[in-house]
């Protein structure tokens, strides 16, 4: 009765717990790196302090206009490398939360196996 408590509680709530937390860790990823947003706002000024031209001459026009030109590009560069590192992080987070359904599946069979393999590795010694 007890072994059917738990076998019933961990191929239930147990793994339901389970895949509960696996989606609020990939939840956590989407909030930390914000992959999307990154994506829509790749080519946006990064940090841009202020590059107006304020109607002055050409000179200032071309300055404010290079250093637009540069804030986009450090945003690119900064963005890019975020976007990767978070879909790294998400092929690892898949991995690791595919293990880790595996072992929650196997974990209450592995005894039963353990015994199956060691009465198996005794009658070949005799």
């Amino acid at each position: 009765m007890l072994v059917g408590a738990l076998f019933s509680w961990w191929y239930g709530v147990g793994l339901r717990e389970q895949i509960a937390k696996i989606k609020k860790s990939f939840v956590m990823n989407n909030d930390r790196f914000s992959i999307l947003l990154l994506l829509k706002t790749l080519f946006q000024p990064f940090r841009q302090i202020s590059a107006d031209a304020g109607g002055k001459g050409i000179d200032e026009a071309v300055r404010a206009a290079l250093d637009k030109l540069i804030s986009r590009m450090i945003g690119a560069v900064v963005r890019t490398f975020v976007i990767f590192a978070g879909l790294v992080v998400t092929v690892l987070l898949v991995i690791i939360n595919t293990i880790r359904i595996i072992v929650w599946l196997l974990m209450p069979i592995l005894p039963i196996l353990g015994i199956v393999v060691l009465i198996m590795a005794g009658s070949g010694n005799g």
